[in-house]
């Protein structure tokens, strides 16, 4: 079983989303002992809303709005504290219904105020180097980064023998870029290469470990990235046109463990104007990839990445032919020939600023649309930091993730049939979980959230069917 999350940046600020935390703590400085059910659902509101880039950004530059939302939080926890209390008997101040969902909100809230918030500014602080100077850019990037580490440490649960983290860089080919390109000798460090107007470079970072704990991987691999100053300087710099980040992390079900079987599986080791570069990222089994391989059209002087031992890497070969990634019939045609359940995503050179997300089979692929981007995961825990609403993609459809559609509808597509379908906001599934309920917080191991946290759970559950006279 594997893990798959992503996302695709670009450097688009919504500045409708910002909302006022001096106002709101005006708000809670004026009202009285005990929240109301209306304040309470304005605080989850902003606390929601606070998510999006341009309230981080503001958050991160402002040392007055850090403070000011502190005091939020300070004067939230004791004007709530009655409560917050777990025991049962606080439920009868209450409708047993009102309680619980106000009591839930307001720890939410101060979750997301808290925790949540402070952890990703110490996140984001890490790439800016002290007196440096920094773009908003490199923030709302940094930003983003967060939440896809984050949605991966959560979904290494579904298997951790190996961590992938990749970036596709998608630049305009202007005599400033290429002159970058040339002295930085960009083709000699990365899978890269000039595509019609645009520079596309792919920067990719790796580890396997069988014995570890979660989140450990991500570690290693933050460390390489943050290492590699010729990427951190393209981000700081601005210069792209998008950034299509996607992380995988995988159960060796098929394959060894070892760099080689680290997604994403590339179908060549250098690039070349003869076939497009294509990444892939895969959960589940192709049945027929041994067929994929004998069908393959094998072309003299590519450089190949030959890799019989896994049948992942037979989707990246499956579209190792020109034109197989610009049109919807040729995309259809390529993912009706996978025998197997399968779900999976994949980068091409051929039409960069662009990802493949389909599902074939019982595997999972969830969306998520915020007012900033939107976000795909194989599991809709990995979505629920930054989307509390999720879409279950349809069986057997595959939809073409656009860097230009953040604003727009998602279009899916059926694999073996002529279906169509604009997924609209009304079509998204408000979560029942948030952040809160999945983040292992001050516990060292799972386990031990599990069992300290076992009497609130049990005492949420009795709430919602015992009624208390």
């Amino acid at each position: 079983m594997c893990g798959i999350t992503g996302t695709i940046f670009t450097k688009k600020l919504n500045h409708i989303s910002r909302v006022d935390p001096y106002s709101i703590y005006k708000d809670l400085m004026d009202s009285g002992d005990v929240l109301t059910k209306q304040e309470i659902g304005k605080l989850y509101k902003f606390s929601i809303a606070y998510k999006s880039d341009i309230n981080f950004i503001k958050y991160f530059e402002s040392s007055d709005e850090r403070e000011t939302v502190d005091r939020i939080v300070k004067i939230l926890k004791k004007k709530t504290k009655s409560l917050l209390k777990t025991d049962l008997e606080n439920s009868k101040l209450y409708s047993i219904d009102s309680w619980i969902n106000d009591r839930d909100k307001i720890l939410d809230v101060i979750w997301f105020l808290d925790d949540e918030l402070v952890n990703r500014y110490s996140f984001v602080k890490k790439f800016i180097k002290k007196d440096e100077q920094f773009s908003r850019n490199s923030l709302q990037f940094f930003k983003t980064l967060n939440s896809i580490i984050n949605s991966i440490n959560l979904l290494e649960m579904r298997g951790r023998d190996s961590l992938g983290l990749c970036f596709q860089f998608v630049l305009k080919q202007n005599k400033a870029n290429l002159e970058w390109y040339k002295t930085s000798e960009i083709e000699k460090q990365y899978l890269s290469e000039i595509v019609d107007n645009k520079i596309v470079i792919h920067a990719i970072y790796r580890t396997f470990n069988r014995i570890g704990s979660l989140g450990e991987n991500s570690g290693i691999i933050l460390n390489e990235f943050r290492g590699d100053k010729t990427i951190i300087n393209l981000i700081n710099s601005g210069s792209f046109e998008s950034i299509s980040i996607i992380a995988h992390t995988r159960w060796a079900s098929v394959g060894s463990v070892n760099q080689q079987n680290i997604h994403p599986l590339v179908n060549l080791k250098r690039s070349t104007n003869q076939i497009p570069t294509i990444l892939s990222f895969v959960n589940g089994d192709i049945y027929n990839y041994k067929e994929i391989y004998q069908k393959m059209v094998w072309h003299d002087k590519v450089n190949y990445n030959i890799n019989e031992e896994i049948d992942s890497i037979a989707l990246s070969y499956l579209f190792s032919e020109k034109h197989t990634f610009s049109t919807l019939k040729q995309i259809r045609e390529k993912l009706s020939t996978i025998v197997g359940s399968i779900t999976g995503n994949l980068l091409s050179t051929e039409n960069p600023s662009k990802v493949l997300i389909f599902k074939k089979g019982s595997q999972g692929m969830f969306l998520g649309k915020n007012t900033d981007r939107f976000y795909f995961a194989s599991d809709a825990y990995g979505l629920i930091e930054d989307c509390n609403k999720v879409y279950n993609l349809d069986n057997n459809c595959f939809g073409l993730f656009d860097a230009e559609e953040n604003e727009s509808d998602l279009k899916i597509y059926g694999i073996d049939s002529s279906l169509y379908k604009k997924i609209k906001n009304k079509d998204y599934i408000e979560v029942t979980i948030s952040s809160r309920d999945v983040s292992k917080k001050q516990f060292k191991h799972y386990l031990l959230k599990e069992i300290y946290e076992s009497r609130d759970i049990v005492e949420s559950t009795l709430r919602r069917y015992i009624k208390i006279q």
